[in-house]
């Protein structure tokens, strides 16, 4: 008896705890709207235009390998280029099929082991899908291959116009890596566009569904790939003021790791706004839910609060840091960090007070002592 009314107490603090987590759906606010507006305007554009130039650059690959001129080269990588600041526009929607395959680790983990790359090319017998080569592939590795396979980005370049040595084994490289990129990101974005109904039907407030994933997704985005791996990290913020220069974004490119921070602020900027995709149009958003909120509360200035934040961590890293983060991180780190903290009041105001008036819980661990 006693074991009963134990798993009756249990069953009663559930729904209890079901009912709390659902309070927000009484506000009157319809969220499937801003899931709407997100899907079908914002994510499935950006996954668009994303597969868009993936194919721009696997074909600029196979153009090069058919005519080595120095021309079809640059092409190469400035297909690049636009394919990893596309990228910046989708990494934030780790969610669904993207969560359960992976995706984001096998897009953009970084920095690469050179030694497994090397490896890999030499003996010719390897699995790019396999997740032992997890650091020797995605964009990060096409930034290694065009730019850093030797000592300057000019020999790098002749070192494929002129068919040095085994060259041609790193463009089977470089198609193998881009193959798998095209493959994977056909695969998450199919997924939205078959699943959007559902993802935007699940607009209730629990754990599981769409709104508060993505929400949290959003955040962590915003904490973790912006704040911590693009500026943190590296500046040695984390590892007891130890500079760590080769972790930053797009290394051996050199001048594109401040480009690709500038991209992933601005796609952070435009889905708390809910912009569409290439548009100045607007709809239902998360700046558009706490305007509405505001009217119940005495914290009627946090959507425009956050939006100030955003604009003023983006206009520091434009005007103050170089386009090239390792060479930042030698010369004057201490504007690193300076970027770190004006990105770290974003992370409070979006973590605490956005979370807060939402009515959401932090779904993911903070493990970086901040």
């Amino acid at each position: 008896m006693k074991y009963l009314l134990f798993i009756l107490s249990l069953f009663l603090l559930s729904c209890s705890n079901d009912l709390k987590e659902n309070s927000s759906s009484t506000d009157g606010y319809d969220r499937g709207l801003i899931l709407k507006n997100y899907t079908e305007n914002i994510i499935i554009p950006a996954f668009n235009k994303l597969e868009s130039d993936i194919i721009n650059l696997e074909n600029s690959i196979v153009e090069f390998s058919e005519d080595k001129t120095a021309s079809n080269f640059e092409g190469i990588k400035n297909n690049f280029i636009e394919t990893y600041k596309s990228w910046q526009y989708v990494e934030m929607f780790d969610i669904e099929l993207a969560e359960e395959i992976f995706y984001a680790n096998k897009i953009n983990i970084y920095p690469v082991k050179i030694e497994l790359i090397e490896t890999n090319i030499s003996d010719g017998n390897y699995d790019i899908a396999n997740n032992n080569n997890l650091t020797a592939r995605g964009l990060p590795a096409i930034d290694y291959l065009l730019y850093g396979k030797k000592l300057t980005e000019e020999d790098t370049k002749l070192f494929y116009v002129n068919e040095e040595e085994n060259s041609n084994d790193y463009i089977r490289y470089l198609l193998d890596v881009i193959n798998h990129v095209k493959t994977n990101t056909a695969a998450v974005s199919e997924d939205w566009k078959m699943n959007k109904d559902s993802f935007i039907a699940s607009s209730e407030n629990t754990t599981s569904s769409s709104l508060n994933k993505l929400t949290n997704d959003y955040i962590y985005f915003v904490e973790k790939k912006l704040r911590s791996n693009k500026i943190g990290i590296p500046a040695g913020k984390f590892s007891e003021g130890e500079k760590l220069n080769e972790k930053v974004e797009a290394f051996y490119s050199k001048k594109l790791s401040k480009d690709l921070t500038l991209s992933a602020i601005n796609a952070t900027i435009d889905v708390f706004e809910g912009k569409h995709f290439n548009s100045k149009k607007k709809g239902e958003s998360f700046y558009s839910y706490l305007i509405y909120l505001s009217k119940n509360t005495d914290n009627n200035n946090l959507a425009s609060e956050i939006l100030s934040r955003m604009e003023s961590a983006k206009s520091y890293i434009n005007s103050n840091l170089s386009d090239n983060f390792s060479e930042q991180i030698e010369n004057d780190n201490s504007k690193m960090l300076n970027a770190f903290d004006e990105l770290q009041k974003v992370v409070v105001l979006l973590k605490i007070d956005l979370l807060q008036q939402f009515n959401i819980s932090v779904d993911y661990t903070d493990a970086d002592g901040d």
